[in-house]
């Protein structure tokens, strides 16, 4: 018995080294038509970019923020906007229309990838996709997690980007904000982002003050952009009172009030078929008021 320990311990590396082998091929088999379809596209680098076909999309089948999944997968609009985005280099835009680019490119291969699962109830349905499918984006091979990573956030992260920019981001679920109706544009960007902030800082289910108890509690989301808040000194919570109206807004100064983060993260994807379950239901802030600290003097909480 020693000696077949022995063996099967000496042979754990080799085992190692072939599962990882057939992960990488399998990897490889997977995003060879992604990888061979970059080599052939023909790429352009304008100095204006307008999203014609994706902007088509977001007027027909999106509405209040979800999206018409099932009606999409019937269409060509998303194939056309794929088309369009992988031929379509961001090189030679300014940095307000690369900020758009990205920003409109990530929503794209999100609403990509839930499109090609749908009927997904939730997020965590899609597995791995947003790290391991790869899109041919302005002639690159990018996953999501990449094109978020190395692309959008260090390009919201120039000062010359509005603040309010991180509200147009939206993962695919009720947790993130709501995706715009239309493309988003550099002559719009400011406005769209506003707009994108008030809606997403004056909904409950992100952003709830509870008088009586003296809790501050705001969506996990809200951490993420800590650093770009930051850029007009603002942090996180104080971040969500700038649009909150004086009813709805605490004393941040006050040494009781309790500022925490959501205990729950709603996963369900942002469709439309699941609208009329989706909008008479209201935030769970009861498990989250019970969850919440007692009044103390910390400044957040977990």
């Amino acid at each position: 018995m020693f000696k077949s320990t022995l063996s099967l311990v000496k042979l754990t590396p080799l085992l190692i080294f072939l599962a990882g082998l057939i992960f990488i091929g399998v990897y490889m088999i997977r995003n060879l038509p992604t990888a061979t379809l970059a080599l052939f596209t023909r790429v352009e680098s304008p100095r204006e970019y307008s999203f014609k076909s994706y902007d088509k999309l977001l007027k027909e089948f999106v509405k209040e923020g979800l999206v018409d999944y099932g009606a999409l997968k019937k269409s060509d609009l998303l194939d056309k906007s794929l088309k369009e985005l992988a031929s379509t280099s961001p090189t030679n835009l300014n940095t307000e229309s690369q900020a758009c680019y990205w920003l409109n490119a990530h929503n794209l291969l999100t609403i990509k990838i839930i499109t090609d699962r749908y009927p997904i109830k939730t997020l965590q349905d899609i597995g791995l996709d947003r790290a391991s499918r790869r899109f041919v984006v302005g002639g690159e091979t990018l996953s999501i997690q990449k094109l978020y990573g190395n692309k959008l956030m260090p390009v919201l992260m120039n000062r010359a980007i509005p603040t309010e920019a991180v509200f147009l981001i939206c993962g695919g679920s009720l947790a993130y904000p709501p995706l715009a109706e239309h493309a988003i544009l550099p002559a719009n960007l400011e406005n769209d982002a506003k707009v994108a902030a008030y809606r997403y800082l004056t909904n409950e289910k992100n952003v709830y003050f509870n008088r009586a108890t003296g809790a501050f509690l705001i969506s996990n989301l809200m951490k993420r952009y800590s650093r770009k808040f930051a850029q007009i000194d603002q942090d996180p919570f104080s971040m969500c009172t700038l649009y909150l109206t004086k009813e709805q807004c605490p004393d941040l100064t006050d040494i009781m009030l309790t500022k925490t983060y959501f205990s729950k993260i709603d996963h369900r994807v942002n469709s439309l078929e699941y609208l009329e379950g989706i909008k008479p239901k209201t935030p769970d802030h009861e498990t989250d008021k019970k969850e919440a600290p007692a009044k103390n003097n910390s400044k957040t909480g977990s």
